[in-house]
């Protein structure tokens, strides 16, 4: 019997990223690395079902962000994510 992954989108590691960042990850706009897609992080695909959870872009697949979370530690690798675009607070970037 083979294994089936269960997607969400990006608001699943919004918890665990927000103890990285001073703003809501879910409303910034990241860029895939591999296809150059741009898109807002809560529409991206992640999957929780491994030891940790990966981000995937909805449009190639590529892997933008791999999450693992140890007792005292947050591991964060944003290797696939060309340019995370932070808006300000009045929602010029």
């Amino acid at each position: 019997m083979s294994q089936v992954s269960h997607r969400l989108d990006g608001n699943v590691a919004a918890g665990p990223l927000a103890t990285l960042f001073a703003f809501d990850i879910t409303t910034t706009r990241c860029t895939c690395a591999t296809c150059g897609a741009a898109a807002l992080f809560a529409e991206y695909h992640a999957y929780t079902d491994a030891p940790g959870t990966v981000v995937r872009c909805p449009r190639c697949e590529g892997v933008l962000v791999r999450l693992a979370e140890t007792p005292g530690h947050l591991c964060v690798d944003l290797r696939g994510a060309r340019l995370v675009d932070v808006a300000d607070s009045d929602g010029a970037t």
